[in-house]
């Protein structure tokens, strides 16, 4: 599955708008490309899957602020989830997942995985010795249609992170 968005960030249209804030924030366009792949093998499938995100800001010319929320973040949930939430930010963004997934019982799995990314001023600046790395593993339980919950743990340099969630869509 793939797919390639593109989205204006820019002042309101005085004829449209109710309310401005006129915050001063710079205008920019956001293109964020999404890609996904697995394939599953075995008798007892296992999968491997590959996730893989790039963000793209083209700030305008003309001058203004870039606002926190508009930075790129990863660490946590979004991403990288061995580090803190959101611990870094930058204008774009580069992120890789690649999980193993193996049953262990009828509605149980095992899922072992690995991430890299980062965020940069300029997806130019994206190599080898920049990225950042995350690795995890989880046991999920689930029905036939959808998951029950996890129960995990992500580890990086800096953090390692305990998980339980409930219910979930994947």
């Amino acid at each position: 599955r793939a797919s390639v968005e593109a989205e204006r960030f820019d002042r309101s249209l005085q004829a449209l708008a109710l309310n401005d804030a006129h915050s001063g924030a710079r205008s920019f366009t956001r293109a964020p490309y999404h890609f996904e792949a697995g394939a599953s093998f075995g008798r007892d499938p296992r999968t491997l899957r590959l996730a893989l995100t790039m963000v793209d800001q083209q700030l305008d010319a003309a001058g203004g602020t870039v606002l926190l929320s508009d930075l790129q973040a990863v660490g946590g949930g979004g991403g990288l989830a061995g580090y803190e939430y959101q611990r870094f930010r930058d204008l774009d963004l580069m992120l890789g997942k690649l999980s193993y997934i193996f049953p262990i019982a009828k509605n149980a799995e095992f899922d072992l995985h690995t991430e890299s990314g980062g965020v940069y001023s300029h997806v130019g600046q994206v190599g080898l010795a920049t990225l950042r790395g995350s690795f995890g593993a989880a046991l999920r339980l689930r029905t036939e249609t959808g998951m029950l919950g996890a129960l995990g743990c992500d580890w990086s340099l800096e953090r390692v992170r305990i998980s339980l969630s409930l219910g979930g869509v994947e």
